[in-house]
């Protein structure tokens, strides 16, 4: 929090330029599209233990409790609406290895990003980002080896699974950023989120059995979000970017979870080699303290909340190009 408070006083008094950005791409900036351009970026995402050279994901208690492997795809759009409005859309189908099979995540959002104040040249720039996003699940399951019914209880040989498929969350988003060029190769932006939205099952059951019962409880809830953070931009030369931007997430939720984790801390760090004025491409790297919390809410409930106190990453490359509807 101390380094967000000192590029806090930086972007305060320090120069304000968008000169050296050829593309928004994925970090918080409060700058805009140009007005009837269009930035496409496609991203695949991967991790195993041959990319994982650095042993950022945490498998070193029970397997069966951690994230595994992970492979997905996201696509993102970036539209200048206007001189002042940019319209953002986001989509991303990930799977992991998770406990006895696999969990899939899809992952959508939609917002808007405004300017609030240009102060010119010599101030920072400030904007105001609004937006709805929302996470589906499928491949979650639950083993049973024993269940009760009026009184009794039997014991189930084999176990019996349930799979749930419609465990889903959404959230409402804003979030205030500020943008300043600090020095000629290095621009930084300080950013604040509020989110608040609910997770839910679309499974639902009568049915007196207080070991079903217990597990549909608990995948129904609100949840409420605060992320504050900061992102930097060092420019290289006039083809190469490095780019960074750091998450410190706050979690609160309306069930009551034995030895909660609420908080996370997210890194992403990205390399960007630019192909020509419309094109470039990236190697990306993202680092999770604490698993998916503050990411995938409908992942973390009492039945997994043990499980995590566990970092985890990946690794991604992908391709961003500009094509402009207007001048």
């Amino acid at each position: 929090m101390k380094t967000i408070f000192y590029l806090f006083l930086c972007l305060v008094f320090c120069s304000n330029s968008f000169a050296f950005l050829k593309s928004l791409g994925s970090h918080p900036t409060a700058f805009m599209m140009p007005k009837g351009q269009l930035e496409t970026t496609l991203t695949h995402y991967q991790i195993n233990s041959t990319l994982d050279i650095l042993n950022i994901r945490d498998l070193t208690k029970v397997q069966a409790q951690s994230l595994g492997n992970m492979k997905g795809n996201g696509i993102s759009l970036k539209f200048g609406a206007s001189k002042l409005f940019t319209i953002l859309y986001d989509r991303k189908k990930s799977a992991y290895e998770y406990s006895r099979g696999a969990v899939g995540v899809n992952s959508e959002y939609l917002g808007v990003k405004y300017v609030l104040k240009d102060m010119g040249p010599e101030k920072p720039l400030i904007s105001l980002q609004i937006g709805h996003r929302k996470n589906r699940g499928a491949g979650l399951s639950k083993i049973f080896t024993t269940v009760s019914f009026q009184n009794a209880s039997f014991v189930l040989n084999p176990s019996a699974r349930l799979d749930f498929g419609g465990v889903k969350d959404k959230a409402n988003t804003y979030m205030l950023v500020a943008s300043k060029q600090l020095r000629k190769k290095l621009m930084g932006s300080i950013f604040a989120e509020y989110s608040f939205g609910s997770v839910r099952s679309e499974l639902a059951s009568n049915i007196p059995i207080p070991e079903l019962n217990s597990i549909l409880n608990v995948l129904n809830f609100k949840t409420r979000k605060r992320d504050f953070g900061y992102s930097l931009h060092y420019k290289m030369n006039s083809s190469n970017m490095l780019s960074l931007d750091y998450h410190y997430i706050l979690m609160d939720r309306s069930v009551d979870v034995s030895d909660p984790i609420d908080v996370n801390e997210v890194i992403n760090a990205q390399f960007t080699q630019g192909i020509n004025d419309q094109s470039e491409w990236f190697l990306s790297a993202k680092y999770l303290k604490n698993n998916f919390v503050g990411e995938h809410p409908f992942l973390y409930n009492k039945l997994s909340a043990s499980r995590f106190d566990k970092k985890y990453g990946y690794l991604g490359v992908g391709y961003t190009f500009k094509y402009g509807y207007s001048n």
